[in-house]
């Protein structure tokens, strides 16, 4: 057991992350399964499921590192628990509806696009208060 724990809000906020990801990771095994496709990087056509389901999880892969470590460096540097929680909360929100609008297809784009435009906020606020905390 730590003495003390350095990063509350990234520890608290990495088993939603993880959790998401599984369920991701599993999705495209599932599709895979039902699609009789193993290799999902040989002729899957762009609108089926395993393609959604290969996007969605290539795409949370994509952002979602990145933020989450520019999060991370914000906290250990002294960023307020209280909005680190909150950008991490936007973030997981962020991931989880550009991920729905990639999974469900065009009747759910503002979905995906709301999704992406939150998790660059997140991405460029934690990148600038970085650049910030170096003076």
């Amino acid at each position: 057991m730590p003495l003390f724990v350095l990063s509350p809000a990234s520890l608290a906020h990495s088993a939603f992350f993880a959790g998401y990801y599984t369920f991701l990771s599993g999705n495209v095994a599932y599709q895979r399964s039902n699609s009789g496709v193993t290799d999902a990087s040989k002729n899957v056509p762009e609108g089926s499921s395993l393609y959604r389901a290969v996007r969605a999880h290539a795409n949370f892969a994509e952002y979602t590192p990145l933020t989450f470590l520019l999060l991370f460096l914000a906290e250990l540097n002294g960023a307020p628990t209280k909005y680190v929680h909150a950008a991490y909360f936007t973030l997981f929100v962020s991931r989880v509806a550009s991920s729905i609008g990639l999974l469900l297809g065009e009747k759910y784009q503002t979905a995906r696009a709301s999704g992406f435009i939150g998790t660059l906020a997140v991405l460029a606020g934690s990148g600038l208060y970085n650049v910030r905390s170096i003076s």
